[in-house]
């Protein structure tokens, strides 16, 4: 069976892509990020609690403390991500080894 290489959109994956004044907990934003995001538990995500959730992530990336995401920073940040995936470590993420990755990440968090 020939496989299919997955190309991951880091931007898709790293961003927190919340646009908005507010999000409601029923809409399609739920979840784990939704709850992170929602921080005072209010079951919405105001325009404050996203931005401090960006600053987080943008926090992260920068990881010399610049100020600035160099593509260094970014690229670092995204292989490690990509890894996660490439459970076989061959450099290439299968649909197989993404169902693989879900399920364990799924399994991990349900305990």
């Amino acid at each position: 069976m020939r496989t299919r290489t997955i190309i991951l959109a880091a931007t898709a994956a790293l961003g927190v892509g919340l646009a908005g004044a507010a999000v409601s907990a029923k809409g399609a934003a739920g979840g784990k990020m939704f709850q992170k995001l929602d921080t005072d538990s209010n079951g919405t995500v105001s325009l404050e609690e996203a931005r401090a959730g960006q600053n987080r992530w943008f926090a992260r990336l920068d990881t010399d403390g610049d100020g600035m995401i160099s593509r260094e920073e970014f690229q670092a940040t995204a292989d490690r991500r990509f890894a996660k995936f490439d459970l076989d470590g061959n450099g290439e993420v299968t649909l197989d080894e993404v169902a693989q990755a879900k399920k364990k990440w799924k399994n991990k968090s349900t305990n």
